[in-house]
């Protein structure tokens, strides 16, 4: 949170949701007592997965805001499309950071189906095996491990060419890319 002599506040609300992401997915994990997921521990890693497509989402529009010319007429833009072009388009030292080819925007395009899937769902009877039913019964431990890996290290690449948080900001240098880290 930043607050300014003015008292506007901001919020950087995807460093919340980091934190609650990495909460859900504790809750989720099975113990000796329970050893399998299960219906409620799976729903605690559906909404560490839906608090992590927040916090990205989050992110790009703070991002677009602070370092983007005319962020506005660009604001309704696909959060998925944002990551292409806000870091070519931004006001100083513009580059890519996101390539279609790499795994990173994998990462954030399946990130950004799982959100659709969740947000836009639509109660029907369907064949288990089509694809966005897969995506429900495959999401697991690895799957959100492996994306908040992804998507904490996104942050860095965008932090490194930026140098987005700097002075007594700079909380991303240090963030564990491991969602265990300190369990």
């Amino acid at each position: 949170m930043i607050v300014n002599e003015d008292q506007e506040i901001k919020r950087e609300l995807y460093k919340s949701y980091l934190i609650l992401v990495r909460n859900l997915y504790k809750q989720s994990e099975p113990d000796r007592v329970a050893p399998k997921i299960g219906a409620i521990r799976k729903r605690f890693l559906f909404g560490s997965i839906m608090f992590l497509a927040f916090a990205m989402e989050s992110f790009i529009n703070d991002f677009g805001k602070r370092y983007v010319e005319d962020f506005e007429d660009f604001e309704k833009i696909e959060s998925l499309n944002k990551f292409l072009l806000f870091p070519k388009i931004a006001k100083t030292n513009p580059t890519t950071i996101v390539k279609k080819s790499e795994s990173t925007y994998a990462a954030l395009k399946l990130l950004f189906r799982y959100r659709n899937y969740f947000v836009h769902y639509k109660p029907a009877f369907r064949n288990t095996s089509t694809n966005d039913e897969r995506l429900y019964t495959e999401l697991d431990h690895k799957k959100v491990e492996d994306l908040y890996k992804g998507m904490v290290r996104l942050l860095r690449l965008f932090n490194n060419h930026f140098l987005m948080f700097t002075g007594g900001d700079d909380w991303i240098i240090g963030y564990p890319d491991d969602i265990n880290a300190g369990t």
